[in-house]
């Protein structure tokens, strides 16, 4: 069943008066829409402009908004065109399509994709790529290298449609940008494109001008979707993706604050900013704070967010000396969003968290005018019934015939008029036709020829054709005849109508002019074809005439006059019959050229024309239906003042008390009259037409504001009464209870810790409503604001600075976002950062939910608390009175600041302990305030007095570049410990090397260890036996220097066989006699310069050999010393 949508109810129209529509507040405004939700979101914004604000031109037949521009950002382009209504997006202006009909070659091209800087974040070598039908398939990494992939063209169509909408504009610029949270594309690109919208308005200068607003959809919302809850896979991925989305937006809503910077490479530009991705955030839910999913949760949402977009695009009429801007008290966007900043940066926090969230609730008293319209146009069309079955009869039909005179012989007559079917032959002498018959023939040709061209200037004034579809004062043409006629007699007489007379014209059952045109074409072809057959007789009797004229003899006796006679007779009926020939033929043209055009009047008119009143009969029909049963979809929290059923009887009568005769003739007359609206079938003209007739027809009604209608519903028409009335049974008793915002509200957060405002819109004309909101609103604190949508009461509520974690949902999208390790999931998986590891939980670690434990946090939140606890001891954190700071210090190199410690390739334990001191001092001085190049704060606004401990953890704990910042921090600190213990145990550990080395040299002068030709050995006692220890031979791997091996054997030896050695030679110190000194007096006498050059010799290319050549140098040096002691 075809019907006109911007006629339908059904379809989002209806009759619309633009009587009744706002005018618009002079800004420009740019609707962007991401993915499957943000479609559907400005596909409702835009049928709601259409209905609620005036365009550009009211008379032109389809409404233009040239200041308001819509954009569908998309990788889906299959539900294009598949809905037809009045909020379809045009696929060439208003879609950017971001698919990729080759992406899994694009994911496969591994080497291209790992040149390309604007995709170093994508993680293509993990994602698994499906067909280019399903669109980004549902992972976020997809949808964003889609939109990337896109990036310039982008910004040149934004760029471009910036500048037609803010042309001729004396306002603002407000751009509002709809987005889930939780499927591929819109979740996948929404963080980018608001980057994106922000450079361009940086490009052209209009940051300061500028507002731009994010609607971004919970993924309760879309979890409220039947076909959605039934797919647990679908489930799972809207969670994990919705999950992924706000840790995000926590970390980019609060840029500046954490000292993040959000950097991303465009290809043609980039952007590196510390701004939020919106100056306005909006998070939609479906979801009581219980945590029930409203019926028609998802269409709440959408409706909830486009209303609250029209109430600013709507004019609005300022309080006396108040200007437009951000001081306005929020009758405009600018004033609206000041108003919400101040009342964020006046809450006190208990727990660390980003609160630059906005939630919206709305309750909307409505009256529905254009309802009320269209079923007005709906009963009408039912009045018109009879004309859609009227038929015409035999009778009806030879009536119109007759009374037209287009019967067979009455055409042929017109066409013949003046045209004498015999010859004029003037009188001739018989002796001269004897003589010649050429006068008579030539008498004849001129009489046939002045004949044809009657036939022709006949015929051509009879199938004049229609020049337009006006109907003519005069009818010269039978096709101006029967369509005057058809007008006058039957489309225009309420008993037949427009359809009976294209059914008389074109219908069925043969019962139909065509049907008898064709009959009058089947008897002339007859009545032709029997004269044709006359042809031969018509010939012999004129060729026998001849022959007797010619042998006629003349004379008093001859018969030359009665053969003349006879000639001429034969002539004559030779001309005649051949002139009846070409009467045929002319009257088969005009026939066939007049079934063309009635054929053709048929299709390009009354077919047309039926086809209209068809559809607009099926597109009311289905209106009714609607309207009367209630089936309509409404906006959850939309009250109807009156509905039709209140009011149906009256509606009903004003209907039944029409003259439909005349309402019906008047119709006609005006389709005819204005024929071109709808002949090319264009549903704008035919809309505008239509409506137009309705509203003009039912004006007592049609022009009745919405005060009238509270009359009628309160049974009052005293003004204070009116007002009383609008204020309690209104205001306070539909709209005050249910314009609290939707919200699935954690139990443990409790919603006195937001800022609150609330508005009541009015229409501007109507005082007993501005009162009445006034009288209401003063008290309460709620702000009035008089629009030009005169046909509601229209009350928001804003919850701002609301945190993410005050969303239950959190808590259930964490565990399956836990239990998630796809990949793709987040918009950097590669390259510099990763954000699965690097951004923290939006819960903050204060905020302590029973029973929520994920062990992953649980660890890095202890980790990094540990961290910051370390920083405030080693006073890297450290508070100020007035902040928390974080002191950024020099970078040390501290194997510059150590130098070198050794001379002759020994540690010189004298430098050694300098270079310590030097590091110890640069350690306790480290943070003093010569060594601090910045510091850095770890924001602690908006703290309660006595939870200023944990927010500043909470916030540490989510700021994961401060976290960077002093792990850096620690990290130096910690380098330098740990050098400083490094060069002390190097300092302890080179004392005991000389002591060791020292004890082992005493062992080999004393004897202890025994110097042979070949070895060194150790002989002692165990068990009654004599043991022999090797402690150099030729066989060890330095035996060829053998001191220095003997020494590494002695420092490997056992503990106990070590202290052996010792303890025996210190006893022999002690008991030295001169004897004894001969052993160091062998070494010496061994160990000449020359002994020892070959000894080095052998290990000239080992890699140690300059630690030998230091050990000989000591061993020698210790002899001379030995010597010099003891010897006598």
């Amino acid at each position: 069943m075809a019907i006109y949508n911007r006629l339908s109810v059904g379809s989002g129209g209806g009759v619309i008066n633009n009587f009744q529509k706002s005018e618009r507040q002079p800004d420009a405004t740019i609707c962007i829409g991401i993915g499957g939700t943000g479609s559907d979101a400005i596909k409702k914004l835009k049928r709601e402009v259409y209905k609620r604000l005036k365009p550009d031109d009211e008379d032109a037949p389809l409404p233009t908004y040239k200041n308001i521009k819509y954009l569908l950002i998309d990788s889906d382009a299959s539900k294009l065109g598949a809905q037809s209504d009045i909020g379809e997006i045009q696929r060439q202006t208003e879609y950017f399509d971001v698919s990729n009909s080759d992406i899994k070659a694009a994911f496969a091209a591994k080497d291209i994709l790992n040149r390309r800087n604007e995709m170093k974040w994508l993680n293509h070598e993990d994602i698994p790529i499906k067909d280019a039908g399903n669109g980004a398939g549902g992972i976020r990494q997809v949808g964003r290298f889609l939109l990337i992939d896109k990036a310039p063209a982008l910004k040149a169509k934004l760029t471009a449609m910036i500048n037609e909408a803010t042309a001729g504009v004396t306002g603002e610029l407000n751009i509002h940008i709809f987005s889930g949270l939780s499927g591929g594309t819109g979740s996948g690109a929404f963080v980018d494109t608001c980057y994106i919208v922000q450079n361009v308005l940086e490009s052209m200068g209009r940051t300061g001008s500028s507002r731009v607003c994010g609607y971004f959809f919970l993924p309760d919302v879309n979890l409220a979707r039947p076909e959605i809850v039934s797919d647990p896979l679908v489930s799972n991925y809207i969670r994990v993706n919705g999950y992924s989305a706000l840790k995000e937006l926590d970390y980019l809503m609060n840029l500046e604050e954490n000292k993040g910077r959000f950097k991303q490479n465009y290809s043609t530009f980039s952007v590196d900013t510390v701004k939020p991705p919106v100056e306005l955030c909006y998070l939609i839910s479906s979801t009581t704070s219980g945590g029930v999913a409203v019926e028609n949760g998802y269409d709440y949402g959408l409706s909830v967010a486009v209303d609250y977009v029209i109430s600013f695009m709507s004019k609005v009429t300022l309080p006396a000396g108040v200007a437009a801007g951000a001081a306005d008290g929020g009758q405009t966007l600018q004033g609206h969003i000041s108003n919400l900043e101040q009342a964020k940066n006046s809450i006190k926090k208990i727990h660390g968290a980003s609160i630059d969230y906005n939630i919206i609730g709305a309750a909307n008293a409505e009256m529905p005018l254009s309802e009320i319209a269209t079923y007005l146009g709906a009963k009408l069309f039912e009045r018109f019934d009879s004309m859609f079955d009227a038929t015409p009869t035999d009778n009806q039909l030879q009536e119109f015939v007759t009374k037209n005179q287009l019967s067979y012989e009455q055409i042929l007559s017109r066409l013949t008029k003046g045209v004498g079917f015999n010859v004029p032959f003037p009188k001739y002498d018989a002796k001269d036709l004897v003589a010649s018959n050429k006068m008579p023939v030539e008498k004849a040709d001129a009489w046939t020829a002045t004949s044809l061209g009657k036939f022709q200037e006949n015929r051509k004034a009879m199938e004049e054709k229609l020049k337009d579809y006006k109907i003519p004062d005069t009818t010269t043409s039978l096709i101006s005849l029967i369509y005057s006629s058809l007008y006058t007699s039957y489309a225009t007489d309420p008993k037949y109508g427009p359809i009976f007379a294209m059914r008389m014209l074109c219908g069925r059952n043969n019962k139909n002019l065509l049907h008898v045109i064709d009959g009058y074409i089947a008897k002339n072809d007859e009545k032709m074809s029997a004269e044709v057959r006359q042809d031969q007789l018509r010939r012999n009797d004129l060729e026998n005439a001849e022959a007797q004229l010619r042998s006629a003899h003349t004379g008093l006796f001859g018969n030359a006059d009665k053969r003349a006679n006879d000639y001429l007779g034969a002539l004559n009926n030779w001309y005649v019959h051949l002139l009846n020939i070409d009467k045929f033929k002319y009257m088969q043209d005009l026939l066939r050229s007049l079934r063309a055009q009635v054929q053709e009047l048929n299709n390009n008119f009354f077919e047309v024309l039926t086809t209209v009143l068809d559809t607009l009969k099926d597109t009311f029909e289905d209106n009714s239906r609607i309207l009367v049963s209630g089936v309509r979809t409404t906006n959850s929290y939309t009250w109807h003042i009156l509905d039709i059923p209140d009011i149906q009887s009256q509606l009903d009568d004003a209907v039944k008390n029409l003259d439909v005769s005349l309402v019906m003739k008047n119709f006609i007359v005006r389709m005819f009259d204005e024929y071109p609206k709808w002949l090319s079938q264009d549903p704008n003209k035919i809309t505008q037409l239509i409506s137009d007739f309705i509203t003009k027809q039912f004006s007592d009604i049609t022009q009745e504001t919405i005060k009238d209608f509270l009359q009628i519903k309160f049974n009052t028409t005293d003004p204070i009464m009116l007002q009383n009335r609008i204020k309690t049974d209104i205001i306070q008793a539909q709209l005050a209870t249910k314009a609290d915002p939707l919200f699935w509200r954690n139990s443990l957060f409790h919603m006195d810790e937001v800022a609150k405002n609330s508005t009541i819109s009015v229409p501007f004309n109507t005082p007993e409503i501005v009162n009445a909101a006034e009288e209401y609103g003063t008290p309460e604190g709620v702000s009035i604001r008089k629009t030009g949508l005169t046909d509601r009461i229209f009350m928001m509520r804003f919850y701002t600075g609301v945190p993410l974690y005050a969303y239950q949902g959190l808590v259930e999208l964490e565990k399956a976002y836990e239990a998630d390790t796809s990949a793709g999931r987040h918009l950097y998986e590669a390259g510099e950062v990763d954000w699965r590891k690097f951004l923290p939980s939006p819960i903050p670690d204060s905020f302590k939910v029973p029973g929520h434990e994920m062990h992953r946090i649980i660890e890095r939140n202890k980790k990094l608390g540990d961290e910051l606890e370390t920083a405030k001891a080693k006073g890297i954190v450290f508070y100020d009175t007035v902040n928390w700071l974080v002191k950024v210090t020099k970078d040390m190199d501290l194997d510059a600041m150590c130098g070198d410690y050794h001379v002759g390739g020994k540690v010189d334990q004298s430098k050694l302990v300098e270079v310590i001191d030097s590091l110890k001092d640069c350690q306790a001085n480290m943070y003093a305030e010569k060594n601090v190049i910045k510091t850095v704060p770890i924001s602690i606004k908006g703290a309660k007095p006595g939870a200023e401990e944990d927010v500043l953890r909470d916030n540490y704990l989510r700021f994961p570049d401060v976290e960077v910042i002093v792990e850096k921090e620690l990290d130096k600190a910690a380098a330098l410990e740990k050098k400083i213990t490094e060069l002390e145990e190097e300092l302890s550990v080179g004392g005991l090397e000389d002591k060791l080395k020292k004890d082992f040299f005493n062992a080999i002068f004393t004897g202890v260890a025994e110097m042979g030709l070949s070895k060194i050995v150790y002989k002692y006692e165990e068990f009654g036996m004599e043991e022999v220890l090797d402690l150099q031979n030729n066989k060890m791997p330095y035996g060829r220097c053998a001191v220095y091996q003997a020494y590494l054997t002695f420092k490997d030896l056992n503990e106990e066989l070590r202290l052996r050695i010792i303890e025996e030679a210190a006893d022999k110190l002690d008991n030295l006699e001169e004897e004894d000194l001969e052993v160091a007096k062998k070494i010496k006498a061994r160990y000449t310069p020359d002994f020892l050059k070959n000894v080095l010799q052998n290990v000239a290319t080992d890699r140690n050999r300059e630690e030998i050549k230091a050990f000989y140098q000591d061993f020698m040096q210790e002899l001379q010393t030995y010597l010099r002691t003891y010897q006598m």
